[in-house]
């Protein structure tokens, strides 16, 4: 009997509208959670277009023709909290680059090992460039299972406001567009 699930595997548009009380992001466009085994197991629950990998170690899916594939690695002896670092921002900007794509295919699947630590600072970083309030970043972070820190997730957002134009590659208009629901 095949037991492999994906640990923190959730929709972050359908997350972050429920813990807001009203619909703020797409649902069914923006998936995180940890490694995932096989593209058949990915497949049944989320059947992602996309899949970025930020994993130090490749995936160890097929490739296809079908679904673009990213992997953006950082060392783990990197404090990826500290967004403050130039190594976790060049990163930052790096990942949240492709999100803000125009031709970037949805559903996306973003993941690291246990689907908290680098995809936390990705979503919380991605989350506040929305503009979505940080009570609900940090409420958006704290639904992982494993060792969570409200401090740490604290840190990272600080480290955001602490440097003016801290996401120089990019396009809010277009991260905008593609993941927060027209007012």
């Amino acid at each position: 009997m095949d037991t492999e699930i994906i640990v923190n595997l959730r929709d972050v548009g359908e997350f972050v509208n429920y813990l807001s009380g009203k619909k703020i992001m797409h649902e069914k466009r923006l998936f995180r959670g940890g490694r995932i085994g096989s593209l058949d197991l990915l497949s049944q629950s989320v059947n992602p277009q996309t899949v970025i990998n930020l994993r130090s170690s490749p995936d160890p899916i097929e490739k296809s023709e079908s679904i673009k594939q990213f992997h953006f690695p950082i060392a783990n002896s990197l404090e990826k909290y500290n967004t403050q670092l130039p190594d976790v921002r060049k990163w930052l900007n790096t990942v949240l680059s492709v999100l803000s794509s125009d031709d970037i295919k949805y559903p996306v699947y973003l993941h690291c090992t246990s689907g908290k630590d680098r995809t936390g600072i990705v979503i919380a970083s991605l989350l506040w460039l929305l503009g979505i309030p940080e009570n609900i970043i940090k409420e958006e972070y704290l639904l992982s299972e494993g060792k969570v820190s409200i401090h740490q997730i604290k840190l990272s957002l600080e480290g955001l406001k602490r440097k003016s134009n801290y996401f120089s590659k990019v396009s809010l208009s277009q991260l905008k567009s593609n993941f927060l629901v027209s007012l």
